[in-house]
């Protein structure tokens, strides 16, 4: 196999080329090979069909594949132009390419971006098929998906700022940085509703609370008793369910999960 970087047509170099402009000796070299990478934003020429890309990357590395099967399994056509791809093709394409040579490490950067529910759970499935084929096998993967993060990481880092702030496998997150295994969320008419609805909250029955805007957030092992507290009469919406990342999130940021933070 070889260390590549799917991201831009000039990065395809062979072997002779990394050695002699990276200046590694081979066992180095043999490391890098282990390694691939795909990127949010992967860009191909064109002009090119699906099978010669995915031809030139097998050709890459050195080894025969079926490429009609492969395509198949991403539901792919082979004879379909780069230019004629819709967005989430496209992103498909890369992560065949990206997994081509059975690298023992794989470094994806938001893989299910503009895929459609078929398609994700697709993607999940080959992936899960290529990090059960051998027990030293790894991803790390960067998703703005907190409830993926969730079921596909034994490990989850929350970056804020360039930052990691939070390191720990979904459930010690949860457990060290929210403190309770529920939540109630209640919706009132007001921001100031809102902030009154905590108020009454009773301390011994609460790990935290939180008000975003018009939402008032109770953190408790006991959320019955946080209902049996509280005035519902004037209240919009109540939810009830088990705290999840996107709490984690917040606790150790400050910020309601959106497009600008990253999990």
């Amino acid at each position: 196999p070889y260390y590549m970087m799917v991201q831009t047509y000039n990065t395809i170099e062979s072997r002779d080329l990394w050695e002699y402009k990276l200046a590694l000796p081979p066992e180095e070299v043999d490391t890098l090979a282990a390694h691939a990478w795909e990127m949010g934003q992967a860009t191909f020429p064109y002009y090119a069909k699906v099978r010669e890309l995915v031809w030139l990357f097998a050709g890459i590395h050195g080894i025969s594949l079926d490429i009609h099967e492969a395509l198949a399994r991403f539901r792919l056509d082979p004879g379909a132009y780069v230019r004629q791809l819709s967005k989430g093709q496209r992103q498909k394409l890369a992560l065949l390419i990206a997994m081509i040579g059975e690298p023992d490490l794989l470094v994806l950067d938001e893989p299910t971006s503009g895929l459609d529910l078929d398609a994700r759970l697709m993607l999940w499935s080959l992936l899960r098929r290529h990090l059960s084929a051998a027990p030293h096998r790894a991803l790390l993967f960067a998703t703005h998906d907190l409830d993926e993060a969730a079921q596909w990481s034994q490990r989850v880092a929350v970056l804020h700022d360039g930052r990691v702030v939070a390191l720990g496998t979904p459930t010690e997150l949860c457990r060290n940085h929210v403190g309770s295994e529920m939540k109630v969320s209640i919706l009132a008419p007001s921001a100031s509703a809102a902030g009154r609805i905590l108020k009454v909250v009773p301390g011994h029955l609460a790990k935290s609370v939180r008000c975003d805007g018009e939402e008032a957030t109770i953190y408790t092992n006991e959320p019955k008793r946080i209902l049996e507290a509280v005035n519902l009469e004037d209240t919009v919406h109540v939810d009830v369910r088990r705290v999840s990342l996107e709490d984690v999130l917040k606790s150790v940021t400050s910020v309601v999960p959106d497009e600008r933070a990253a999990a």
